[in-house]
């Protein structure tokens, strides 16, 4: 199925939930007339700690925050309810018009139920009808409405919107209805349908595209031979005790819902035992279903979800819906006519007058929601790179200041003394504060006082590059081969002239010669020590 038409279509984004005991199934899906877009598929494990009907708050903040760290947005939500919660009824009744079943199957179930009605939310299907018949079927669902109540409070306090609440056999049956044929669910024809929910197995027959039994059983998770004899018997008691619009010689076709792997050992075992025609459905491969993700690996326990979204865009099945059940239908009040139009005007201009400053609070509030979210993000990109800017802030106050500190090295060199005249203790360069060149002083120790004169004098005759803003020297006989001391600071001029590296290196040379003369005389004198037993330390 394309959704790519979907500019041209009305879109809902739909959130299917079912609530089993110690779990939550969910899928994020996008619904449009068309079909429906799978987003993502996920099992939520409730803690053991949370109890959703004495703090449905608690669990209401803990699905929110399981909701948001899988990226789910949307919060219209469609419920189903698994197949145990509910009791399922088929009863027979007089054969009246439409509009007064509703008033009458009420008035059935209060017969055939241990609650008192208002302890109960129901719904019915109302079964095809024979021509000879002078009775009519059908099939009555019903809830406690303490679960309906937990499930509103759960939702509504995790900030989500419940849509409708319906039954997982029923939703089942949209996958299969998407799949079988049209002889295979033709008039008189029916079908077994078998899910499975982990250890629990729903059983339903199909007949005039409406659910006409329902049954659950559990498997004990012996190992997978003894749980499928389990199911073929579970199966079996079912069909032996039909009563109703369905015998057990009318099921031509059986429906395994779920994916092969799931059912691929059972399939052969129900055809040989039932001796009906098995089919093996998967849920996530039927028609009007795309999927954008990872497929789950139990793909039987979300059948009854993809369908409750299927039903939301073409519904094939008739529905069950505990939050929004048939109802008898209202009689207009002639009398009153004018009042109603009144009131309805009244209503229709309130109502768009409400709905538009709803839709521009709740245009607000998103805006609000995205500033925040936008916000946070500059945060964290804040905090992230404020090292990096530290640093950038450090190289910019580095090519800030115009003293090429590289280039200033090669025309120092020209100017100290050779390496056996003088050693060094440090060298530091300091950039100059505003439009002031920067400074650099040496420290160290010369072999002679007279290295430290000449090399004042070198730095005297280049001038026009250095100025002396202190230089200090000292005996120290701590160090006998160079026991002089000294501390210089020179300041570069304002107008010193850019060292060019190519005639300072040529000047370098020419400059250094008297050095290297230097020193190959001074390390003739430091052999003649040595020999004599002067060694320097």
């Amino acid at each position: 199925m394309a959704l790519h038409e979907g500019t041209r279509e009305k879109m809902s984004e739909l959130l299917a939930l079912e609530f089993e005991p110690r779990k939550i199934l969910g899928i994020d899906g996008q619904v449009t007339p068309s079909g429906v877009r799978i987003r993502s598929c996920f099992e939520l494990a409730i803690p053991e700690e949370l109890d959703l009907s004495h703090d449905p708050a608690a669990a209401g903040d803990w699905l929110k925050q399981q909701l948001a760290a899988k990226g789910v947005q949307c919060t219209q939500v469609v419920a189903t309810f698994p197949r145990e919660v509910a009791v399922v009824r088929h009863v027979e009744v007089p054969d009246v018009p439409d509009e007064e079943l509703p008033d009458l199957v009420k008035f059935q179930a209060g017969l055939k139920s241990s609650l008192p009605l208002d302890q109960l939310c129901l719904d019915f299907l109302p079964l095809a009808r024979s021509e000879e018949a002078t009775s009519r079927d059908v099939l009555i669902a019903s809830v406690s409405r303490q679960s309906l109540e937990e499930l509103s409070a759960v939702t509504g306090a995790a900030g989500l919107n419940l849509v409708s609440a319906g039954l997982s056999p029923v939703s089942a049956a949209e996958v299969v209805l998407r799949t079988a044929s049209a002889d295979s669910t033709a008039s008189g024809a029916a079908s077994l349908i078998v899910t499975r929910h982990g250890p629990r197995i729903e059983i339903s027959l199909l007949k005039d595209r409406q659910i006409v039994f329902s049954h659950f059983t559990q498997v004990a998770g012996e190992g997978e031979e003894a749980d499928n004899q389990a199911v073929i018997s579970a199966v079996a008691r079912s069909l032996m005790g039909l009563t109703g619009p369905v015998q057990s010689k009318d099921i031509a076709h059986a429906w395994l819902v779920g994916s092969t792997a799931e059912f691929e050992a059972l399939a052969p075992l129900l055809a040989s035992r039932l001796n009906p025609e098995v089919h093996v459905v998967d849920p996530f491969a039927v028609a009007g279903l795309q999927m954008a993700a990872e497929v789950p690996a139990v793909a039987s326990a979300y059948s009854a979800l993809v369908g409750s979204l299927l039903a939301k865009s073409q519904p094939l099945a008739e529905p069950i819906d505990f939050l929004d059940p048939r109802k008898p239908p209202v009689k207009p009040d002639h009398t009153r006519r004018r009042a109603i139009w009144g009131a309805a005007i009244a209503a229709g201009i309130a109502l768009i007058v409400g709905g538009s400053i709803y839709s521009k609070v709740g245009q607000l509030n998103k805006q609000i929601e995205t500033l925040k979210t936008e916000n946070a993000e500059l945060d964290r990109d804040i905090k992230r790179d404020r090292p990096l800017l530290e640093k950038a802030a450090l190289v910019e106050e580095w090519t800030a200041d115009r003293t090429l500190w590289l280039d200033e090295l090669v025309a120092l060199q020209t100017l100290l003394p050779p390496a056996d005249r003088a050693y060094y203790q440090e060298l530091r360069l300091n950039l100059g504060a505003a439009d002031a060149k920067g400074r650099i002083r040496l420290t160290g120790f010369y072999r002679d006082r007279a290295d430290g004169i000449d090399f004042g004098k070198r730095v005297l005759r280049h001038d026009e590059r250095y100025q002396f803003l202190g230089d200090t020297s000292r005996n120290d006989e701590r160090a006998p081969h160079h026991p002089w001391t000294f501390d210089t600071e020179l300041l570069l001029q304002q107008d010193a002239p850019q060292v060019e590296l190519t005639s300072s290196s040529a000047g370098t040379e020419k400059d250094a010669k008297p050095a290297q003369d230097g020193s190959a005389k001074s390390a003739d004198e430091t052999k003649a020590k040595e020999e004599a037993g002067d060694r320097p330390s």
